[in-house]
């Protein structure tokens, strides 16, 4: 309806020939639309009177939608969308949240109907295969992957291959990744179920599996965590400026003496993240390390990160954090010459060097679910990535 009145009213103002309108442009202009995009600082109230709704039918509209929608989700970017007659008569309001899901309000006689409405994305399996020409980065951009897939891909292997270094020309990967759409059109990848790597260095797969009890990770076909217990660093963007050292000349002190940890260098502001499972025993001001966070983890390891320009709220002495989650922020506070990291590794009490640290791996899937995930993975590995090498060879 909207693209029919765009149509209607181009060629009425494009109609230079006729002193009067056609007869029949009163039949066919049955409603006038008005959209809008939610900009910061604005609210569902000031959009209505910016698209000249009444009070009286503002108030209608916002009540309604009370039951449904909370006003404080109402985000920058949300669309809103007032349907008319064309005499100017409230007919429909829409809120459309994203492509799955809306509020509306439709006038019904004298009474104002709101709704909510999920169209939930339909999931379609894409199997992706391809031989490394260069780096993974780009072979998988050539066969017109989006640099998403290349990051989940390379994240689920990082622990077991080295994508910088051990990756070479002729090497085979398999990938099978959900992917949604709404009515049969692409809008995203979902996750990646199951891969492989395949190379000089040996071959490699991937399963994803949730337990019955919602626990999820990625197994090999053994069923062993790819992942380790801890991650290799606490940041994404780095770059060593002072490796462990037992006799390291302090840079503002001047003097030779230990240095338990690895510094990385990285602009203010840079998040850091616990490199695992834990809880938080230390969150505050520490003497040289400034900022400092402490946090102890299973197998008797405790992991520091000092340095940091603040700690990320809600990060105090007691809460459990996650692999990956975000707890503070590169900085210079402390005995710091620049913006850099501070991290360390302690277990049973012993300094140890992160960059040569033997790590554990991560608990495997649970004894009691072991044969559930082993009929799932035999069934992807034998009806997709079998296929896949018949191809392929």
């Amino acid at each position: 309806m909207f693209l029919l009145f765009l149509l209607v009213l181009f060629s009425f103002c494009n109609s230079t020939t006729d002193k009067e309108p056609p007869t029949n442009i009163e039949k066919e202009v049955t409603e006038l639309i008005c959209s809008r995009v939610l900009k910061s600082g604005e609210n569902l109230d000031f959009i209505l009177q910016e698209m000249a709704l009444g009070n009286n039918e503002r108030y209608k509209v916002t009540q309604s939608l009370k039951e449904y929608l909370d006003m404080k989700t109402c985000m920058p970017g949300d669309s809103i969308i007032l349907t008319k007659d064309v005499l100017g008569n409230f007919k429909r309001f829409e809120y459309v949240k994203n492509t799955f899901l809306r509020f509306t309000v439709s006038k019904i006689d004298t009474c104002y109907e709101a709704e909510k409405i999920e169209i939930p994305p339909s999931i379609a399996v894409s199997c992706i295969r391809g031989v490394i020409s260069s780096s993974l980065y780009e072979s998988l951009l050539d066969i017109g992957e989006s640099p998403e897939v290349v990051f989940d891909f390379a994240d689920i292997f990082a622990w077991v291959i080295d994508f910088l270094t051990e990756v070479q020309k002729g090497d085979t990967f398999e990938i099978i990744v959900e992917r949604e759409f709404y009515r049969n059109i692409y809008v995203r990848n979902n996750k990646i179920i199951a891969a492989s790597y395949r190379g000089e260095i040996g071959t490699y797969y991937a399963f994803y599996f949730m337990d019955p009890d919602g626990r999820e990770d990625y197994y090999d076909e053994n069923g062993n965590s790819l992942r380790k217990q801890l991650l290799k660093t606490p940041l994404q963007y780095r770059r060593v400026s002072s490796y462990f050292s037992l006799r390291r000349l302090h840079p503002i002190l001047k003097i030779r003496r230990p240095h338990y940890g690895v510094d990385f260098a990285a602009p203010r502001g840079t998040p850091v993240s616990s490199v695992g499972d834990g809880h938080i025993v230390f969150a505050g001001w520490k003497g040289g390390y400034g900022k400092l966070i402490i946090v102890n983890h299973p197998n008797s390891f405790k992991t520091y990160y000092g340095h940091l320009s603040r700690i990320k709220k809600g990060i105090v002495n007691g809460v459990k954090v996650t692999q990956g989650e975000v707890i503070g922020y590169v900085g210079s506070t402390g005995l710091s010459t620049g913006p850099h990291l501070h991290f360390g590794i302690k277990k049973y009490g012993k300094w140890l060097n992160p960059l040569k640290v033997d790590l554990p791996p991560a608990e495997p899937v649970n004894e009691k679910y072991r044969e559930l995930y082993m009929e799932e993975m035999d069934a992807i590995r034998g009806a997709v990535f079998g296929k896949m090498v018949k191809t392929m060879e």
